[in-house]
């Protein structure tokens, strides 16, 4: 934020939106790590630093704000994106049944071709490889079958073991530190 104290909550919330852009932006464009950091973005960082000493109370007021806009903001493009998932989901349902309307028509009709001025539409075998249904309660052969075998790490048993102090388990894993999240109540 600037030298000078914002006079009301407004500057102040424009002024915190304006520095958390930044920082949203050098956090992009650095993925999070000091080493990407330019003396400017450095200069930066340190200004916000002794912001949080001298400002805490309005600063944590003021980004628990921005944070909340943007987790509000970002559900009600979900939303919104939910909607136009299922808006888009009911278009194609609508155009297969519509399609195979035409299609049982034309078959009726003993077509398999209808020619307009603009589209042709006409009835073809699908291609690719024929599909195969599967005779439900039969007990298939091995060579009709294929067997995979995955293994994956049991990571509550490797923990647990390097939390006794397992010296096998240690050859093989090591616990590493816990991140750590912002939290706004």
């Amino acid at each position: 934020m600037s030298d000078t104290q914002p006079t009301n909550l407004y500057t102040l919330t424009e002024a915190i939106r304006a520095e958390s852009e930044r920082i949203a932006e050098m956090m992009e464009r650095t993925n999070g790590d000091d080493a990407f950091l330019t003396a400017e973005d450095r200069e930066a960082r340190d200004a916000f630093v002794e912001g949080l000493r001298t400002e805490a109370g309005l600063k944590a007021d003021g980004y628990a704000r921005v944070i909340r806009e943007y987790d509000a903001r970002a559900k009600a493009r979900r939303m919104e994106a939910d909607d136009i998932y299922d808006m888009a989901r009911s278009d194609e349902a609508r155009a297969d049944r519509i399609r195979r309307f035409v299609m049982s028509c034309m078959e009726r009709a003993g077509m398999k071709r209808l020619d307009g001025a603009t589209f042709s539409l006409a009835v073809q075998a699908n291609g690719g490889k024929q599909p195969v249904e599967i005779i439900e309660g039969v007990e298939l052969p091995d060579r009709f079958v294929n067997i995979e075998t995955v293994r994956k790490p049991n990571r509550d048993a490797i923990r647990d073991a390097l939390l006794a102090g397992d010296a096998e388990a240690i050859q093989y894993a090591t616990l590493r530190e816990r991140g750590y999240t912002l939290r706004i109540k």
